[in-house]
């Protein structure tokens, strides 16, 4: 069973549709966040993003829970290819997008409680995105005017096909 990484920048639902997706397919699930470290946490509380160095250690170490529990679903904003590549690393996976509009996004992280991530940082997450186009293993959804149960739903079916 192929690991199931929801990605995509902060606000777009990748821990509660995360956590729907599990509970309807039988599966763990981990959010990326639980990995980072306190520094890089107290980093982006401060409203400073992480650079890539920053990353590295966090996506490795997503990396080796992923090689030890095989299948699971893993939220992870993995912004870049080179980040989504590191995941990769010998590990039976496909990723998911999570997509949703700008306006939305900010509406979700100004009305967003008890987390380290602030809404002045999804700039820099735009920034850093890179397009999934070329990825044969990486399957967009819409989530803007979807609710976390429609877009488990989507999810299911788009991998089901």
């Amino acid at each position: 069973m192929k690991t199931i990484f929801l990605i995509g920048v902060s606000g777009s639902g990748k821990t509660s549709v995360g956590l729907e997706l599990a509970k309807r397919t039988g599966r763990e699930f981990r959010d990326g966040d639980d990995f980072h470290s306190a520094e890089n946490r107290e980093k982006m509380a401060s409203g400073e993003p992480l650079v890539d160095a920053d990353r590295e250690p966090w996506l490795i170490s997503i990396n080796q829970y992923c090689k030890k529990f095989q299948g699971n679903v893993v939220a992870c904003s993995a912004l870049k290819a080179k980040y989504r590549n590191v995941l990769r690393q010998g590990c039976s996976c496909c990723f998911v997008h999570l997509n949703v509009n700008r306006e939305t996004l900010e509406n979700r992280l100004k009305n967003r409680e008890n987390h380290f991530m602030p809404c002045s940082l999804l700039n820099s997450q735009f920034e850093a995105w890179e397009d999934t186009k070329d990825e044969p293993d990486v399957i967009t959804v819409d989530c803007t005017d979807y609710n976390v149960f429609d877009v488990a739903d989507r999810i299911i079916q788009t991998l089901q096909e």
